[in-house]
């Protein structure tokens, strides 16, 4: 069973909402813009990021809008970059 089967299949915000208590560890990435690229739980608490079991999500900006939000998609923190986005 993968870590995003174990949390119970998460698929939407409410759903996160409710599970924020299940991860140990969670970590936010901001651009420039002060704008949230990347969300990312771990059910471990102080989780190494260079670890596969992290539960990550993309989010996507119009430029003042965020318009998309992908995952989540299980991989590294150090390496969420290069996961299978659209």
């Amino acid at each position: 069973m993968s870590l995003i089967e174990s949390a119970g299949g998460v698929l939407d915000r409410q759903q996160r909402i409710l599970l924020k208590a299940f991860w140990g560890d969670i970590r936010y990435e901001y651009d420039a813009m002060d704008r949230l690229i990347y969300e990312g739980g771990n059910i471990t608490h102080k989780a190494p990021t260079s670890g596969t079991g992290w539960a990550i999500w993309k989010h996507t900006w119009d430029g003042i809008n965020k318009v998309r939000t992908e995952g989540p998609l299980e991989g590294a923190w150090d390496s969420k970059e290069i996961l299978d986005w659209a």
